[in-house]
């Protein structure tokens, strides 16, 4: 279980990662909040928690680190158009 030492509201920004299918369209994820995550060592860093939709029914809406594969967080400003079209349709 992740603890976090802040937690700050996150205003338009997305984790963004590639498609792992071959219509490669982006798979964006809205950031919910900012935390500020101390490791073991001390070391600290900022990471956006996101609340994904899981098709199942007991799974409920709870903040997540996003999926260990690379990807970024962008601002809604800098969004291609498609990317804008996907953020709708949720």
């Amino acid at each position: 279980m992740s603890s976090y030492d802040q937690i700050i509201p996150a205003n338009e920004w997305y984790f963004r990662h590639d498609s792992p299918n071959m219509d490669g369209k982006p798979i964006l994820y809205q950031v919910a909040v900012w935390a500020l995550k101390t490791d073991e060592t001390g070391k600290s860093s900022v990471i956006g928690l996101i609340a994904p939709i899981f098709n199942r029914e007991d799974a409920g809406r709870v903040l997540h680190e996003p999926p260990p594969i690379l990807g970024y967080y962008i601002h809604r400003e800098q969004l291609s158009e498609e990317e804008l079209q996907q953020t709708r349709k949720r």
